[in-house]
């Protein structure tokens, strides 16, 4: 057996005192890590609950909006009792609430809510500050089926349609409202099970 030299232990002892020393400054350093890690996960859930928090409340306020003018472009419920100037305004109430909170959302559901917006306006021309949209839908229907009631038709109000070409189909205001829906249930991390 090798004789042991003082400097052989020196080393060993060394060794031993480094180990138990780093070890303890190792776990502190992880230990810190770890927490800081865990903080970071934690405010990423916190703000994620916000968000949600938040897009829950755009959506109680922007849902029932949004399905006045679906009912006023699809011919459903009070539409007949409602002057055309009365979308329009709910297209700028619905226009504010969107753009106001459009960062809280995904770029999908922006393209989805420009898209359904699309088919329900022409936009006014961008030249003209005092243009509004107009409707995207049949006047000659609409005249025809507000004639039908104690309503009458007044003729300043078609200054507020498109011209018949560009009006919208039924089937695409009914397509892009629900696909605007769904598209809102996504976002709030809820799968919508209606028509699609």
């Amino acid at each position: 057996m090798p004789a042991t030299t003082p400097e052989s232990w020196t080393s060993l002892e060394i060794v031993k005192l480094a180990a138990s020393t780093l070890t303890p400054i190792a776990l502190a350093i992880f230990g810190f890590w770890l927490n800081r890690y865990l903080k970071r996960i934690e405010h990423f859930q916190w703000a994620s609950q916000k968000a949600v928090e938040k897009r829950l409340d755009v959506y109680s306020k922007l849902a029932p909006l949004l399905n006045d003018l679906y009912c006023y472009f699809d011919y459903i419920g009070e539409w007949k009792w409602k002057p055309p100037t009365d979308a329009l305004a709910l297209k700028r109430s619905i226009d504010r609430e969107f753009y106001v909170n459009a960062p809280l959302f995904s770029r999908q559901f922006r393209e989805n809510y420009e898209a359904f917006i699309d088919l329900y306006f022409v936009p006014g021309p961008l030249n003209e500050y005092d243009a509004s949209a107009k409707l995207r839908t049949d006047i000659s229907h609409r005249k025809k089926l507000i004639t039908k009631t104690e309503i009458s038709w007044e003729e300043d109000w078609n200054q507020y349609f498109c011209a018949p070409e560009v009006a919208t189909n039924r089937e695409d205001v009914v397509a892009s409202y629900w696909k605007l829906m769904n598209a809102f249930a996504i976002e709030l991390g809820v799968e919508l099970n209606q028509k699609s």
